[in-house]
């Protein structure tokens, strides 16, 4: 575990779950919204695989506006805290967007909001990649929700990150849940460390510190990385009705586990 104890240039959630970049924003490890913070994928093998394959093809196919549809029941969980959020499935990729969209995208008028959103995704995609190159050490968190990874496509999803720049290094920090039973693997030549976690995902994982994440207590950023502050709108292509509406909303609750820089 002493490799979490060296200082990282950035840290980033490859998802799996939102839990990962929300507890890396409460510890104020998060510098900026990434492309993975709000992705969950259907199939928890193949959702390494198509992660990998983004990132290795600067995110071809990524989230387009023909392959999605509205979340279907039995992914639509937990439930969704904010009253305007609108969840979407991606029928390619098997997987779905949780919390970017707060407009119906599918409303004959939700077209113009929705390249808003993947405008904002360019410029996550291009500061991932801006990330990367400028850094030595990263800390990249993966949760497995719903059963663990098996090792071996762990060790693949780790070579495979460690390709895209040979001039980092990243350690890899696994959280699955619902495992066999609780305990800790790590590959020190491969920079790994897997948590199984015999209990189940729970909402205290979101909206709190909860001791399965203290391996992040010690975790600090060395500086080399900063974040490029900017003011974006979050209300592009929205009609001014809902605007009226959703700046009302903003004003009385505060949003929680996110990033200023989207």
């Amino acid at each position: 575990m002493e490799e979490l104890l060296s200082p990282f240039d950035f840290c980033i959630s490859f998802s799996g779950a939102c839990a990962g970049a929300m507890q890396l924003n409460r510890r104020g490890l998060r510098l900026a919204s990434m492309p993975f913070d709000w992705v969950r994928g259907g199939d928890k093998e193949k959702f390494l695989d198509t992660m990998a394959t983004f990132m290795e093809t600067r995110f071809a196919g990524w989230c387009q506006y023909e392959n999605l549809v509205p979340m279907p029941k039995e992914q639509d969980y937990p439930p969704a805290t904010d009253p305007l959020e609108v969840r979407a499935w991606d029928t390619v990729y098997d997987m779905g967007f949780y919390h970017d969209f707060r407009y119906n995208i599918f409303a004959p008028d939700g077209r113009g909001y929705f390249d808003g959103i993947r405008e904002r995704y360019r410029r996550r995609i291009d500061r991932f990649y801006n990330f990367l190159s400028r850094s030595q050490r990263v800390l990249g968190v993966l949760v497995a929700p719903e059963g663990p990874f098996s090792r071996e496509k762990v060790k693949s999803f780790k070579e495979r990150i460690d390709a895209l720049n040979p001039g980092t290094v990243f350690t890899l920090v696994n959280l699955n849940y619902q495992a066999r039973e609780d305990g800790v693997y790590e590959d020190r030549e491969r920079r790994i460390v897997v948590f199984d976690l015999e209990r189940k995902l729970h909402t205290y994982d979101f909206f709190s510190t909860s001791c399965e994440w203290s391996f992040l207590d010690d975790v600090r950023l060395t500086g080399r990385v900063k974040a490029e502050m900017e003011v974006t709108s979050a209300s592009t292509g929205m009609p001014l009705w809902y605007r009226l509406h959703r700046k009302l909303y903003l004003h009385c609750k505060k949003a929680i586990g996110k990033s200023d820089v989207n």
